[in-house]
């Protein structure tokens, strides 16, 4: 990787992380070279930065008129106390239906026990090597004109600190294993998705929990002592300046770790100590058996109002698929902007000519035993109509493996492929397989909800397998759930009913593109709360009828030339 980043390094404008295809494994590798949040020696001593990506960037930032960022780096401004981008006063925010769940990130927290693993191996690795500890060993043996007494004194402190490193180390995986075995045993069994587990106040309750606070108590204990010996290191460095190689750097390091251990010492304690009826806390178990510790604010929108709109000389939110049923209530309520004046737009596209919708009559719902196989013969014979050309959009990876499975074989035949998420590639590159070679069948889930932007003949079918709604027991979903008085009509219909919008804007991308979208969810026509999803899309061409009726009907509507 180091040989990488310095032929990466003669060749980069900008030091951007984009520009670099890293593995897996080397993310973390990554993180110790990278400069973020202000953790850059030289960014922060301007009259040495000539060569740092960070200075310029902050730079060019400062003297331009128009900042253009992801929300992510918009939230983690406020979320560090505005320490990344400049003052501004007129603030933009496009695809603005992200807004609550970027927040929900940014000013939450989550760790799992490799964030702390990573930040014991940057003060010493278990083998003795590396780290800071090291660092100042070398510089300060190597110091010239260096008092022994002083030179004694930084070696004493990088002892005491492998030392209480050492015991952190060690009630690490204690603590993380009491955390699996409550979790397991408090948990239903995770089936397609994580194993998650809201900590509310009746587990708190629990007997088992007291071992949780336990566990937590002896590691907290030593993350104290290696906070309080980094902080005497760092005082003894300090006083050092002028006698050390590499002084710059090893300042640098010590303040950046002294921030990262409180922050994950403070972001665990407020999960474990405190029963905040404004913080909604879990525990995760992904499916590679990772133990993670996570919470999130009960409500956003107080906090975007607080700390992101407050100061503002105006704020617009816009996005293609900011209303659920022809308003912006919802949305409003849940970013915080209830007093915010409002405009609709109707949309540049022609959808009454150029989108088809198709609702199979007699179709088994998601929950019914016959869904399954009823959604693969439709898939297969609706693309079978269509040559390919389709994308069909799943909520659950567990029913893309199953139905790729069982489709591949038949439309292999047909000479059609069939590619899934995760399975045959990246989201590119199965994007890039459909540009290419439009007799392809793209199973996705999730992502593919969005961004997906093919335009021309490709893409002229679009499968939605089922009503993309929130698993129920999702705890940020759970906690806020509890909010309302129609917890399913006030917020799961409408955070369903956006969701499918995003869906079904993946068909129609320019003027001239025309196409079908079949919903395979028998709900949209059966439930009452149906009508807000159909309410919700442009005026477009509906169509019911049996199934074995519909591919006919979607060949019908691709062939038709217009008048």
């Amino acid at each position: 990787m180091l040989v990488r980043l310095l032929l990466w390094l003669l060749q980069t404008e900008t030091g951007d992380r984009s520009e670099l295809n890293l593995r897996g494994e080397e993310e973390s590798l990554w993180n110790r070279f990278s400069a973020q949040e202000g953790g850059c020696f030289i960014a922060n001593r301007p009259e040495s930065g000539d060569g740092c990506f960070l200075l310029k960037a902050r730079q060019r930032a400062e003297a331009a008129h128009i900042l253009i960022v992801n929300h992510s780096l918009l939230l983690s401004d406020i979320a560090t106390g505005n320490r990344v981008l400049p003052p501004y006063d007129v603030l933009v925010i496009d695809e603005a239906h992200h807004l609550e769940d970027e927040a929900t990130r940014q000013l939450g927290f989550e760790a799992e026990q490799s964030a702390l693993s990573e930040h014991f191996d940057r003060i010493q690795r278990s083998d003795g090597q590396g780290g800071i500890v090291n660092m100042v060993r070398q510089s300060a043996r190597g110091a010239a004109a260096f008092a022994i007494g002083p030179q004694a004194y930084l070696v004493g402190l990088t002892q005491a600190l492998s030392q209480a490193n050492l015991q952190a180390r060690d009630s690490l995986t204690p603590f993380f294993e009491t955390v699996r075995r409550f979790l397991r045993l408090h948990s239903e069994e995770a089936g397609d998705y994580d194993r998650r587990l809201r900590i509310t106040r009746s587990k708190r309750a629990q007997p088992d929990w007291e071992r949780v606070e336990t566990a937590w108590d002896a590691l907290q204990r030593a993350l104290i002592e290696v906070e309080d010996v980094l902080d005497a290191l760092h005082t003894a460095i300090e006083d050092a300046e002028g006698h050390l190689t590499g002084y710059d750097e090893i300042e640098s390091e010590l303040g950046a770790l002294t921030q990262a251990g409180r922050y994950l010492r403070d972001g665990i304690a407020a999960a474990i100590e405190q029963n905040d009826h404004e913080r909604i806390v879990w525990l995760r178990e992904g499916r590679e058996g990772v133990i993670s510790i996570a919470w999130a604010p009960l409500n956003v929108s107080k906090l975007l109002q607080e700390r992101l709109y407050n100061d503002k000389r105006t704020v617009v939110l816009t996005s293609a698929t900011l209303s659920t049923e022809g308003g912006l209530h919802y949305l409003k309520e849940r970013t915080g902007l209830t007093e915010a004046r409002e405009l609709l737009l109707g949309s540049p596209f022609d959808y009454k000519r150029s989108a088809l919708v198709l609702l199979p009559r007699s179709f088994s719902e998601p929950s019914w035993p016959g869904y399954q196989a009823q959604l693969e013969q439709a898939i297969v014979e609706l693309s079978r109509a269509t040559n390919g050309r389709a994308l069909v959009l799943f909520t659950s990876h567990a029913a893309l493996r199953t139905t790729r499975k069982a489709i591949e074989g038949m439309l292999e035949r047909e000479h059609i492929s069939v590619l899934g998420q995760g399975i045959d590639g990246s989201a590119r590159q199965l994007l890039d397989t459909l540009r290419r070679e439009p007799q392809t069948v793209l199973l996705g889930t999730a992502s593919f909800w969005e961004g997906v932007d093919i335009i021309g003949e490709n893409l002229s079918l679009l499968i939605i397998a089922r009503l993309p709604f929130t698993v129920p027991t999702e705890p940020v979903f759970a906690a806020r759930s509890e909010l309302f008085e129609d917890a399913f009509t006030e917020y799961a219909v409408p955070q369903a009913v956006l969701r499918f919008k995003q869906g079904f804007g993946r068909l129609i991308r320019s003027k001239t593109d025309r196409g079908i979208v079949v919903v395979l969810d028998q709900r949209l026509t059966s439930k009452r709360y149906g009508r807000a999803f159909l309410d919700s899309l442009p005026s477009c061409t509906v169509r019911e009828g049996p199934l074995d009726e519909l591919p006919e009907m979607a060949a019908n509507w691709l062939t038709r030339r217009e008048r």
